[in-house]
């Protein structure tokens, strides 16, 4: 098909909500374009049976003074159908437009669809936002009115003519590998013409290269033998508890330490992880970081697929297409830099693996063996805690020295979010790529079936060992890894069925981890709560010394509001925000805990319309610095004096298992008690609020109340909380 006859549908629809079963189609937009230019418009608006949500109008700008005299669909949808034709239809994020199209007119439609978002993404694959409206600005685009159907249809077909150019310009090689992994799954001459892949051109030699980072500078080394330290004490016996975390200068300390012991630190703070960093370089000592080390691609196991494309489910191919993209233009292997939707590529972590191979011909280029070879000769190992619990990592060596794991008390939710799960596409993909027989895909597809009757978190081992004889034979160290568990359970992940398992359980972890390491240093701000000594000793099934850091305390008041009663999460903010308005002393530092970004994004936006000075993690800038400051029990506070500062909710800790509510307090009290400390060790004075509906429950509190930073008072009358209040700040002024 000759360039200049192609005809083209570009469209967009304005729905007053993301549901197709209850939401309808409010306006639509679309264009038909022939050689490349404009030739006939459609537009209409369509009048809905249900109101506008504030939302949707927030977003469009349409009312339902807008609609309320537009024709109903049946009027309309004759004549969009005559205009639509059977030409390729496009729309951006093309899935969720062809739903509520379909359903518009009623029937399934014959048409190729083609994606801008899914090409966007293939052609610009560094670009951190494929929205459309980003795409506009990002590659400075004709900006037309946002969020309506045919200023909308306007800019996509700008974004597509940006699009073929960059297709145009791209490299044979490139375009030949898109189409032999795109051919038979989207027919893209429809839309950009025969000879697309320019098949005339003859096809290069090719073979992975790296973009060289340059090496890391070290002093020299002085010579000086480092003095004695506090570490060497502590480091008496194969496993140690420390309660309290290291100051500057212990840390310093353990730097020195690494002058003559090899170490290897589990750090979970930013903050302290800089500090130890620069520390050793500027003492000539050689650090790697390992963070997120097991998030690479496997050059290897692309070329296999490219070599070979029927290796690949149809569903995953154009997620293939994607990936590919991006490593050819970025050779970015190690992901450091990656954008969002290359992390959330399922095929990602279907890749990102090692066979640890002795002699591999991909090694200059890969990124995982090249961090594993510079960790094995560096004096100081930085690691994140998630590393600790992928049993791949244990045996790598990098823990064949002394441990020293700080803020271990992360370590317990960090054990709980380590979890593998694989979906049937997931299991059919590995059946497919190790070349196992078609009579496999029924078989996995029959328990799968039967899974759907399953309830969430019920236990699936059964179906998990059934799956695992259909592998057995197959050399491949995720399944190797992910049937090593003993608890398999049901959950949920975009709407299909998943199989999950922890990897094995924490005491056979840690023993694991000791029999690989020298010796292990836990430090915590606290060991203990409820009636556990040692909580971290319980967790990890490893008995050893407990010794202390002593802290000098600060005056702190703990209030726990009882008198709040809201039945529901939504009524529970607006309390709790008219709360903390009626408390906060203006000019005073504050920091907010939450358990779920759901109710921390409501809290800071109600604040912020009330015309707070509020930061939030994960929304503001990092860095930025508010009156009111507002994060997740899970993100690492770095140090500073907040005079007020609020617990919401215990800590989520997602645990599965039999006694998993009584796990969950005391484990989520733990991680409660230690925040509080980390968060005040630097402030001299403050006032500490707890809220959480089980302090009502007197048998609860009873429990826990010897293990708050302070002892909590329980408030059930408001004016009562606000006369102590009074008291305890005019004792202060």
């Amino acid at each position: 098909m000759d360039e200049k006859e192609l005809a083209l549908i570009f469209f967009d629809l304005e729905t007053t909500g993301l549901n197709p079963d209850s939401d309808e189609v409010i306006e639509i937009g679309a264009i038909k374009v022939r050689g490349g230019r404009v030739v006939e418009h459609f537009h209409s608006f369509v009048r809905p049976h249900r109101n506008i949500p504030s939302l949707v109008t927030n977003l469009t700008g349409i009312t339902f003074d807008d609609v309320k005299d537009a024709p109903e669909a049946g009027v309309i949808k004759d004549k969009l159908k005559r205009f639509i034709g059977n030409y390729p239809l496009i729309a951006h994020n093309v899935s969720f437009d062809r739903i509520f199209l379909e359903k518009f007119l009623g029937e399934h439609l014959p048409n190729e669809f083609f994606d801008t978002l899914e090409l966007s993404r293939i052609f610009f694959p560094s670009l951190q936002s494929h929205s459309l409206q980003n795409l506009v600005k990002t590659l400075s685009l004709k900006k037309e009115e946002a969020h309506r159907a045919l200023s909308d249809t306007m800019m996509l077909f700008s974004l597509f003519n940006k699009i073929v150019e960059e297709m145009k310009n791209s490299p044979p090689y490139l375009l030949h590998r898109l189409y032999d992994v795109s051919n038979g799954i989207r027919h893209y001459d429809l839309i950009f013409g025969k000879g697309w892949e320019k098949p005339e051109e003859a096809e290069l030699e090719f073979s992975w290269s790296v973009k060289r980072q340059p090496e890391q500078m070290t002093l020299p080394f002085n010579g000086i033998t480092p003095p004695h330290s506090l570490i060497d004490e502590y480091f008496g016996s194969e496993v140690s508890y420390i309660e309290g975390e290291p100051d500057k200068t212990l840390l310093k300390d353990i730097v020195n330490y690494s002058f003559s012991h090899p170490v290897s630190i589990v750090v979970y703070n930013q903050e302290t992880e800089e500090l130890i960093f620069k520390t050793a370089l500027e003492k000539g000592l050689k650090v790697t970081r390992l963070d997120n080390i097991n998030r690479f691609i496997c050059p290897k196991r692309i070329d296999e697929i490219l070599e070979n494309p029927d290796l690949l489910p149809d569903n995953f191919k154009m997620y293939f297409a994607t990936l590919f993209s991006y490593l050819y233009k970025t050779r970015d292997f190690s992901l450091k830099n990656v954008p969002t939707h290359i992390i959330k590529n399922p095929l990602l972590r279907l890749l990102s693996f090692c066979d640890n191979a002795s002699e591999c011909p991909y090694e200059e280029v890969c990124p995982f063996k090249k961090q594993i070879r510079e960790a094995l000769y560096s004096d100081i190992v930085l690691l994140r805690p998630s590393f600790l619990f992928n049993r791949m990592n244990i045996s790598l060596g990098v823990l064949n020295r002394k441990l020293i794991v700080l803020n271990s008390y992360r370590v317990i939710k960090t054990f709980y979010l380590s979890k593998m799960g694989f979906s049937l596409e997931d299991f059919l993909f590995f059946s497919k790529y190790h070349g196992i027989n078609d009579i496999t895909a029924k078989y996995l597809s029959d328990i799968f079936q039967h899974l759907e009757t399953k309830h969430i978190g019920e236990d699936a081992t059964t179906e998990a060992g059934a799956i695992k004889s259909l592998f057995e034979g197959v050399s491949n160290p995720l399944l190797e890894h992910f049937f090593e568990s003993n608890k398999f359970w049901v959950e949920k992940r975009n709407n299909r069925i998943v199989i999950f398992a922890y990897n094995g359980t924490p005491k056979s972890l840690f023993r694991d981890i000791k029999e690989h390491s020298k010796s292990i240093l836990f430090f915590s701000e606290s060991l203990s709560v409820d009636n556990h000594k040692n909580v971290l000793s319980d967790f990890t099934g490893l008995s050893g010394t407990e010794l202390k850091i002593e802290r000098q305390k600060g005056d702190f008041i703990s209030f726990i509001p009882n008198f709040m009663h809201s039945p529901n999460r939504d009524e529970f903010v607006n309390e709790f925000a008219d709360f903390f308005l009626k408390v906060h002393q203006e000019g005073t530092s504050s920091v907010m805990f939450f358990s779920s970004q759901e109710m921390l994004k409501k809290v800071y936006f109600l604040l912020k319309r009330k015309g707070m000075s509020a930061k939030a993690r994960g929304i503001d800038l990092k860095g930025e610095r508010g009156e009111v400051e507002l994060y997740l029990y899970d993100v690492s506070v770095e140090s500073f004096p907040y005079k007020e500062v609020y617990f919401v909710k215990l800590p989520s800790i997602p645990i599965v298992s039999n006694n998993g509510n009584s796990l969950f307090v005391l484990y989520s009290f733990f991680t409660l008690k230690n925040v509080s400390i980390e968060v005040l060790k630097n402030t001299n004075e403050a006032v500490v609020f707890y809220f959480d509906g089980r302090f009502k429950n007197r048998n609860f509190r009873t429990k826990f109340e010897n293990d708050f930073i302070s002892f909590p008072l329980f408030i059930d009358r408001e004016q009562s909380l606000f006369s102590m209040l009074e008291r305890h700040r005019n004792k202060n002024i």
